[in-house]
């Protein structure tokens, strides 16, 4: 997770276009560099370097994560290698008991996400046809999201 530090006065438009801004890329370049590497170079045996492995993180990731978390007005930004990492993640912070409203119109992983591991944990979810028809009764005490997931692929429920 990377933090944004920067507030921009520039329009949507133009912090998409722009990207990472050159005052920001320490190498000076238009676009910011791509960092391939896997692995990199400690300062000793005991104490890593800011980056120690391509897993965990890289300055790549991290200009993007800036950048996602610039454009959303965030403070933070998160990037993932799947969907699927990033709905475990959001979800992994949820407790037995706990509701989801989803639609069901979502892709069938996730669908087998929810009824494999949201049973496993005892989270409640339903899936709904249309969001838009959702009252003040569907929602519980209990219910910590909507969940929304675009493009849309299958429909269960």
């Amino acid at each position: 997770m990377t933090e944004n530090k920067t507030k921009s006065d520039l329009h949507y438009d133009s912090l998409v276009v722009q990207g990472v801004p050159t005052r920001e890329n320490e190498y000076g370049a238009i676009m910011p560099p791509i960092f391939l590497s896997s692995t990199y170079r400690f300062q000793d045996l005991d104490h890593d370097g800011q980056y120690e492995y391509v897993r965990t993180q890289k300055p790549t990731r991290e200009k993007a994560e800036r950048l996602i978390a610039r454009l959303e007005g965030a403070r933070y930004g998160l990037e993932f290698s799947s969907g699927m990492a990033a709905i475990a993640t959001v979800f992994e912070h949820f407790n037995p008991g706990d509701r989801v409203i989803s639609s069901a119109n979502i892709y069938g992983g996730t669908y087998r996400f929810f009824s494999d591991l949201f049973t496993k944990n005892q989270i409640d979810y339903s899936l709904v046809l249309d969001l838009n028809h959702l009252t003040d009764a569907d929602f519980t005490e209990n219910t910590r999201k909507v969940y929304i997931e675009t493009p849309l692929t299958q429909r269960y429920g």
